[in-house]
Order: C-alpha cells, then sequence, then structure tokens
C-alpha cells in the first residue's frame, strides 16, 4: 500500500506521467543531436567551399583537372 501511495504521489506531482522527466530529458537529447547535426553539416560544407583548390581560378583550375586525368591514364596504362 505505501508503494502505491508513494508512486500515486509522484504521478501528481509530475502531471499524472510517472516517466515524464525521462521523456523530456529523451527529447531535449533528440532535439540536441539534430541541431548538432546540423551545425557539423553546414561547417562541413562552408568547409569544402572554402577548401575548393585553394580559391584558383578556372583556368588554373582547367590545367590542375587536365593533369590530374593525364597522370590517372598514365598509372591504368
Amino acid at each position: 500500500m505505501q508503494k502505491s501511495d508513494k508512486t500515486r504521489n509522484r504521478m501528481r506531482k509530475s502531471g499524472g506521467r510517472p516517466s515524464s522527466t525521462i521523456s523530456i530529458i529523451y527529447h531535449n537529447s533528440i532535439q540536441f543531436f539534430q541541431i548538432i547535426g546540423r551545425i557539423i553539416i553546414v561547417r562541413s560544407q562552408q568547409f569544402q567551399f572554402s577548401q575548393s583548390l585553394f580559391n584558383q581560378p578556372p583556368k588554373r583550375l582547367r590545367e590542375i583537372g587536365k593533369n590530374i586525368n593525364n597522370e590517372n591514364l598514365k598509372d591504368n596504362i
């Protein structure tokens, strides 16, 4: 009897749900990780953009691309 009274009081205090604190923590952690995931994705995109072959002009990029292709062809043969 005493145990059930305790749980009833706990449920009354927590708005009728005995595990409300656990569910609140669970939902907050999910939101937290979603936000962190979004930040990581945005940051990685920014980093890739800023590192795109050290922001070289288009003509130089074409030369680099040709050199890479030629080297790859040599390696394959």
